[in-house]
């Protein structure tokens, strides 16, 4: 993957790997700005679907970006400690996998409806 290819400036966030319990004693999601990488985006799908009276939409997309060992899914569990932000919106990553031998990262993200209030 070439670098001309990466033109979206991503935010990893990270959480604990403990789990912040908030006052009414139920898990409360503490996250914070990693890392800003520049990411190569491909969209994979577009839905739409009526649930419980409610109309909700999901995307996923695919991102590709050069190796760092932060995000290599053999070393940390890229799924429940790491989300992308990009231009406000959260991406939860949903699959992770190395490409070669320490290349790049390609991850598989759903981004529903939220957007960060941050």
């Amino acid at each position: 993957m070439s670098a001309g290819q990466r033109t979206r400036l991503v935010t990893i966030e990270a959480t604990p790997a403990d789990i912040t319990t908030a006052a009414s004693r139920f898990p409360k999601e503490v996250w914070s700005p990693l890392v800003d990488v520049w990411m190569e985006k491909l969209e994979v799908s577009n839905a739409e679907q009526l649930a419980a009276d409610q109309l909700a939409g999901t995307l996923s997309n695919r991102w590709r970006f050069a190796y760092r060992c932060d995000m290599d899914p053999d070393l940390v569990d890229v799924l429940k400690l790491r989300r992308l932000n990009f231009a406000g919106r959260i991406y939860d990553i949903t699959s992770a996998v190395e490409l070669g031998n320490h290349e790049s990262i390609e991850l598989t993200t759903k981004a529903g409806s939220r957007v960060d209030e941050a």
